[in-house]
C-alpha cells in the first residue's frame, strides 16, 4: 500500500486551485497539498507532516459547490490525522487477522469516523445539499476505481449508512 501511495504521488499533477480553495485549504489544514491522478477513482488523503489530498481529473469540472464539499472533506481528514489512525487500524487488523471480530470493529469505526466528518462538512457549509450530491456523484466514479489505501471519500459499504444519516431532519 505504501509502495502504492509514493507511485500515486509521483504520477499525480498538482493541481491548480483557485483562490477560493486555497482559501478553505489555508483555514481547515494549511499544510495540504492538492494533486490530481488520473489513476484515482475518488478523492483520498493520505500523509501526516504534509497531507496530500488526491482527486481525480472529474473533480476540475465538478460545480463549485460540490468541489468545495468533496475538498472539505478531505482537508478535514487531513486535520485531524485520520491515515496515522487507518494506519493503526491496518497493522491491528494484519496482527489479529484470524478474529472476525476485529474486522467488524473497525469497519464500525471507520463508518463512525467518515459520519463525524460528514458532520463537519455539513456544518461547514451549511447545506447537505451540495455534500449529498458529491457523495452520490463520487459513487458513479467510485464503481470502477482502484482502491487507494488512504482515507478515502468513499466507501460503498457504508454510503448507505452515511446517507440515511445525513438525510435524517435531525442533528448530526
Amino acid at each position: 500500500g505504501l509502495v502504492r501511495l509514493r507511485s500515486l504521488r509521483r504520477d499525480s499533477r498538482l493541481l491548480d486551485a483557485p483562490p477560493w480553495l486555497l482559501a478553505l485549504r489555508d483555514d481547515v489544514a494549511p499544510r495540504a497539498r492538492f494533486l490530481l491522478s488520473d489513476t484515482a477513482g475518488t478523492p483520498a488523503t493520505f500523509g501526516l507532516r504534509r497531507p496530500i489530498v488526491l482527486l481525480p481529473p472529474v473533480f476540475e469540472s465538478m460545480p463549485r459547490d460540490r468541489q468545495a464539499a468533496i475538498a472539505l472533506h478531505e482537508l478535514v481528514h487531513a486535520r485531524r490525522a485520520d491515515w496515522a489512525v487507518l494506519m493503526v487500524e491496518e497493522v491491528l487488523k494484519a496482527v489479529l487477522f484470524f478474529h472476525p471480530a476485529v474486522y467488524w470493529l473497525v469497519a464500525r469505526v471507520r463508518l463512525a469516523r467518515e459520519q463525524t466528518v460528514d458532520a463537519a462538512v455539513v456544518h461547514h457549509l451549511g447545506d447537505r445539499q451540495p455534500y449529498l450530491e458529491s457523495l452520490v456523484e463520487m459513487a458513479r466514479f467510485a464503481a470502477d476505481a482502484r482502491a487507494v489505501p488512504a482515507a478515502p471519500f468513499l466507501r460503498e459499504s457504508h454510503l448507505r449508512e452515511r446517507v440515511d444519516l445525513l438525510l435524517k431532519e435531525v442533528a448530526m
